[in-house]
């Protein structure tokens, strides 16, 4: 896709040393060269950008199940090298907030299996399991949700419930170490039963009295109406359809913390929804493994990096499913090129009250200077 008048003269002042700055300072600074520029144009641009399609999505746990035990998450807390035991086997019902955990010594599936059956008697048993790609829910553990008949979805990244509810256990377990000594397991249980037991900010609900009310329909109602209220990020998915480019999004590192980059460099292209999969709809992508969440997806309709000091369209470059990939043939290795020449200023577009000329980076400058 070539890249247009206007977006030259808004990359002018964005990719300056100065700039990189939000929708509205880039709009003011662009707007100042050039009045014919909206905050719509701007806002288009910086979605297509490379360096702005990093950032993690502010709202990513919305997904709103229909009743209990409908979806379970599970994952494993670290309490570092020194904690004896080290390590705890989590889960929450997405929907009650009824939640468990029960400490294991390795991480390995065996292990988490043994854990699961525990949860099993504590929480019962649900429809589906949501896990990272960890060994530790491979094989022993995916057979065991296998035999029971619960449906096992894999993330890239983890279920965010889960990941929600561990730092509240770690922040709880810490206060009570801090002051009372003693190890973390020695309150893990009776925390929990605290927390299933105190109202959930987002049912309004005890999640024990949801757990134990799981066929009174209007109570159901009411604590998912509550939910739906909360939920930020899409939950209808309408926003993705077949044939959407997209990036898929990358595995935190250490500690539930974000990467700088949460999306991956490639560009994956929608082959097919699965609208009625009860843990939401799944996505299937052209040229990868399995199926994925929305929330592991971002849509882009395009990517612009700056190449030889101009922005430029890279989308065909960095689609997984290019022409020659597609029909099976190997698509030839790109020559060699030469070092690039020394910038070219952006050519500023044709307004009312002006012929087009350079926009020259001094000029970038000041307009990102008065746009403060």
């Amino acid at each position: 896709m070539p890249v247009s008048a206007k977006e030259k003269t808004i990359a002018a002042v964005f990719y300056h040393p100065r700039g990189f700055g939000s929708v509205e300072r880039t709009f003011r600074a662009a707007r100042a060269v050039d009045g014919g520029i909206t905050r719509a144009d701007v806002r288009d641009f910086l979605q297509k950008q490379e360096v702005r399609q990093r950032a993690k999505p502010s709202r990513v746990n919305s997904f709103v199940a229909y009743f209990p035990r409908q979806e379970f998450q599970v994952d494993l807390a670290d309490f570092g090298e020194t904690a004896v035991p080290r390590y705890g086997f989590v889960c929450i019902d997405i929907f009650t907030k009824k939640a468990a955990c029960f400490p294991i010594t390795v991480k390995e599936a065996s292990k988490t299996t043994e854990a699961l059956r525990k949860t099993f008697e504590e929480l019962g048993y649900p429809a589906s399991i949501m896990c990272d790609e960890g060994g530790e829910f491979q094989g022993e553990f995916a057979n065991e949700c296998k035999e029971q008949d619960i449906d096992l979805q894999y993330s890239r990244t983890g279920g965010r419930f889960v990941e929600r509810f561990i730092r509240t256990l770690k922040k709880a377990l810490f206060e009570r170490r801090q002051a009372l000594g003693g190890r973390w397991n020695d309150y893990v249980q009776e925390w929990c039963d605290h927390y299933n037991d105190s109202m959930h900010s987002s049912t309004r609900q005890r999640p024990d009295f949801l757990a134990d009310h799981e066929d009174d329909y209007e109570l159901l109602s009411q604590a998912r109406a509550v939910q739906m209220k909360r939920a930020k990020f899409p939950v209808t998915h309408a926003d993705l359809a077949v044939g959407d480019h997209v990036k898929i999004r990358t595995k935190p590192t250490g500690f539930y913390k974000e990467t700088f980059n949460s999306w991956s460099p490639e560009v994956y292209t929608v082959e097919h929804v699965d609208a009625e999969h009860p843990m939401g709809a799944l996505y299937h992508l052209h040229g990868y493994r399995r199926p994925l969440l929305r929330f592991e997806l971002k849509k882009v309709s395009d990517v612009h990096r700056v190449v030889g000091g101009e922005v430029q369209s890279v989308l065909h470059q960095v689609l997984q499913n290019a022409p020659a990939e597609a029909a099976g043939q190997v698509a030839p290795k790109p020559a060699r090129r030469a070092p690039a020449a020394p910038a070219a200023p952006y050519e500023r577009p044709v307004t009312r009250s002006m012929t087009a000329r350079a926009l020259t980076p001094a000029q970038a400058a000041a307009a990102l200077r008065r746009s403060r």
